[in-house]
């Protein structure tokens, strides 16, 4: 019997972890560090040996768990020796607790963002994630006093006031964009438009961390690396000034909120 090397290289932007294999029993037996559960793959790691594979004379498979914190299902790999040893499968896709050995990856990644191979003695996963932009702009807009923040449309190619409310000329209760980015996403690289003739200060805060701050003459854009599991958010709060120190105009006021879901897979 041979003893194969389970390896998964990240080409994504953020950690990842590989903590539980399914089934129980299971021929494949992670590689934790002593008195850890599970096995770090750092941001930009090359193929770290998560686990191996020591499969009998018999029909042996398993998944693994890999998720962008300990105990987070939300990726899984898949490895498969047939008891002749001439069918092996390496596939690498979205958590789905329905897999069985016969559909054994119901929820694959699109096309890109990993990919499983068989090497010699090895199985060899490769997660590359996706990034995704996202552009938001302070500038006039018709019919309204002041600046207002705006988001872009991609889809239908426009811009969409981030008001609560148009009809009002104090400050609106609640200033907010949001956007939904799928399961693969890593990065989302936000980009800030100036329209107002006068250069202003922005901060960045994620998750009450300040990530970046940084004066907006015309654009600029930041990589916002997510950490955040499926089913959960990032919330990044953007406050300013003009750069003389005078606060951003009232209709633009309170700054807004930005809230990024990663949706479930």
């Amino acid at each position: 019997m041979t003893n194969y090397k389970i390896n998964l290289t990240n080409n994504s932007r953020v950690d990842l972890y590989a903590f539980e294999v399914v089934p129980a029993g299971s021929e494949v037996a992670l590689n934790c560090p002593q008195g850890s559960t599970f096995v770090k793959v750092p941001a930009g790691a090359t193929a770290v040996q998560i686990a191996s594979f020591n499969p009998p004379h018999t029909d042996s498979w398993g998944w693994i768990s890999v998720g962008l914190a300990d105990q987070d299902r939300a990726y899984q790999v898949y490895c498969e020796r047939t008891y002749d040893g001439y069918d092996r499968y390496a596939l690498f896709g979205y958590y789905d607790a329905d897999n069985t050995e016969e559909d054994s990856n119901r929820s694959p990644f699109p096309a890109g963002v990993a990919q499983g191979s068989l090497g010699g003695e090895s199985y060899d996963y490769v997660f590359n994630g996706k990034t995704v932009g996202y552009e938001l702009a302070l500038g006039p807009w018709p019919d309204v006093e002041g600046y207002v923040w705006q988001s872009y449309d991609a889809s239908g190619q426009c811009w969409t006031p981030l008001l609560a409310s148009l009809s009002t000329r104090s400050s609106p209760s609640d200033t907010s964009a949001k956007l939904e980015v799928d399961g693969a996403t890593t990065t989302v690289e936000l980009t800030i438009r100036n329209s107002t003739g006068r250069p202003f200060t922005v901060d960045i805060v994620q998750d009450s961390v300040n990530r970046w701050s940084e004066t907006v003459l015309v654009s600029v854009t930041i990589a916002v690396h997510l950490q955040v599991p499926a089913d959960a958010s990032s919330v990044l709060r953007i406050t300013g000034s003009y750069a003389d120190g005078e606060q951003l105009p009232l209709l633009s006021l309170p700054d807004p909120t930005f809230t990024i879901k990663r949706k479930g897979a």
